[in-house]
């Protein structure tokens, strides 16, 4: 019988999806990347609301990749700390 172990992890690449496409792209991967961040900024609106957002996508942007986790029980605060 085998057994899987299923550990609660936490790891954020978002706020690399926010950077600007490289100029050496093709144009395919550039709209796919265009199209994908405008999809991530609207859901960063819902998420974190709409009031003085441009600051709170400027902070997100500045706090980076949030680092890999698999210490479960503060990961939900941390990531209102973030």
């Amino acid at each position: 019988m085998k057994r899987y172990l299923i550990y609660p992890m936490d790891f954020d690449t978002r706020a690399r999806l926010l950077e600007d496409p490289v100029e050496s792209w093709h144009e395919e991967p550039k709209k796919n990347h265009l199209e994908g961040r405008e999809r991530l900024i609207e859901s960063l609106k819902v998420e974190l609301g709409e009031y003085e957002f441009e600051t709170k996508l400027e902070n997100f942007k500045d706090a980076g990749m949030a680092p890999f986790s698999i210490v479960s029980y503060h990961n939900f605060l941390y990531r209102q700390a973030r």
